[in-house]
C-alpha cells in the first residue's frame, strides 16, 4: 500500500512513503504534507491532492496530540508557532485505530478521489428466534463489508523506526 516505489504508466516511479522511514515528529508530518503537496499524476502533473486524517496506533496517542495540539512548536524552547496546526493541515483530525498492530507505524489519509475505499456488501441485518422447548431466545446480527484501494495516492505512510 505504502511504498517509495510505484510505477508511472509513462516511466520512472513515485512514493507515498517517506524516503526513510520515521517515526511520528512534527518534522516526519511536514515533510509527509510537503511530498503529498508534490503527488503527481501518471503523466507528471502536479495534482491537488492535500492531507486529510492521521491515522495512528493507540501508542502514538499521546505524542500525536501534543504535535497537533501545541500552540507553539512541540518540544522547543523557541516561542514559533505550530505550523502543522496554524495551517489547518488535518483537518479530518486524528483517528487512533486499535488494530494498528505496529506502535510506531502511522498513516495521513488523503482526499485524493479514488484512494480508499468501503463498500456495504450486505446492509445490518437482525434476526431472533425463540426456542419452543427451552424457551430461550437467540439473536443474531450480520453484516458484511468489502475495503480496498484504488489510487494509492489515498494514503501516504511511514513504519516507524
Amino acid at each position: 500500500m505504502c511504498a517509495t516505489n510505484h510505477p508511472n504508466k509513462s516511466g520512472g516511479t513515485w512514493a507515498n512513503e517517506l524516503a526513510t522511514a520515521a517515526d511520528l515528529s512534527e518534522a516526519s508530518l511536514e515533510q509527509a504534507c510537503i511530498d503529498i503537496g508534490a503527488f503527481t499524476n501518471d503523466r507528471g502533473g502536479l495534482i491537488g491532492v492535500q492531507a486529510m486524517k492521521l491515522i495512528i496506533p493507540p501508542a502514538l496517542e499521546f505524542e500525536a496530540a501534543r504535535i497537533l495540539k501545541s500552540i507553539q512548536q512541540s518540544g522547543g524552547a523557541n516561542n514559533d508557532i505550530n505550523a502543522i496546526r496554524v495551517l489547518g493541515k488535518f483537518p479530518g483530525g486524528v483517528v487512533v485505530i486499535h488494530r494498528l498492530t505496529d506502535a510506531d507505524a502511522w498513516f495521513i489519509q488523503t482526499d485524493c478521489p479514488n484512494g480508499l475505499k468501503s463498500f456495504t456488501r450486505r446492509a445490518p441485518e437482525f434476526n431472533t428466534e425463540n426456542d419452543f422447548d427451552t424457551e430461550n431466545a437467540r439473536f443474531k446480527y450480520t453484516e458484511r463489508y468489502v475495503c480496498g484501494m484504488t489510487d494509492p495516492r489515498g494514503i501516504f505512510g511511514s513504519p516507524g523506526c
